[in-house]
């Protein structure tokens, strides 16, 4: 189900980032991905794709695509500089790129899988970012406190169990979370805009400084700079 997601969010990646005029996608790629419907957004944060125009972007979003969706660590890389930026703390290089997403249990490639889904978005010198999410202004004072609600029909609950009343839907929208954040418990006390505290389930939730790439342009296609997570 996951590969069917991702193969449909890089669809309606690629499909809105090609003009008429560019050059079709690899054969290679272009089959991983059959025609699908690009889903309706809802909500404030929902992703979208604002990679549209940038030249050459279907090209680098089909063999992205392929290459996460296979595993395949030597066709990342093909994509990735040599320089690439992997953490804050100096860490960072092709060796360096393989060695963590060969270790911690395929951690990395289920990040990427992620972030795929999350839409496409341009910082100020003309990058692409993925996820859209982390090119917005989110209004927000304290990002490392802030999360956003991961779907169009997510739910907060009065209570920290999925038998909780739902106080309220939150589509695609930031809330506060209220005693820290634990990803291995089923649920994390938050604060919505308005005020309201309750319970969302952890996983559908995501930090604005979660895992993040950004890609530069290369010759006549896109490079990956950087893939980090934090600040």
């Amino acid at each position: 189900m996951r590969n069917f997601m991702l193969a449909t969010a890089l669809l309606a990646l690629a499909a809105c980032s090609g003009g008429a005029d560019e050059p079709v996608a690899r054969e290679s790629g272009a089959d991983a991905f059959p025609d699908q419907p690009e889903p309706a957004a809802v909500g404030r944060f929902a992703p979208q794709n604002d990679c549209v125009e940038l030249p050459n972007a279907k090209l680098f979003f089909v063999d992205l695509g392929k290459a996460v969706r296979d595993r395949d660590a030597n066709a990342l890389l093909k994509l990735t500089s040599k320089d690439v930026k992997l953490d804050f703390g100096g860490g960072g290089g092709l060796t360096t790129f393989r060695e963590r997403l060969e270790a911690e249990e395929g951690q990395l490639w289920k990040e990427l899988d992620e972030i795929l889904m999350l839409g496409c978005g341009r910082d100020e010198a003309g990058n692409m970012v993925l996820p859209w999410l982390f090119s917005q202004d989110l209004g927000v004072d304290d990002p490392f406190s802030t999360m956003v609600t991961m779907g169009p029909d997510v739910v907060m609950r009065d209570k920290p169990a999925s038998t909780g009343a739902v106080v309220e839907t939150i589509p695609w929208d930031t809330v506060q979370l209220a005693d820290g954040f634990d990803p291995k418990a089923p649920f994390a006390k938050v604060t919505t805009r308005s005020g309201k505290e309750g319970y969302i389930a952890t996983d559908k939730l995501r930090s604005p400084l979660d895992y993040r790439i950004t890609a530069a342009p290369a010759g006549d296609g896109w490079q990956i700079v950087s893939f980090v997570a934090g600040d």
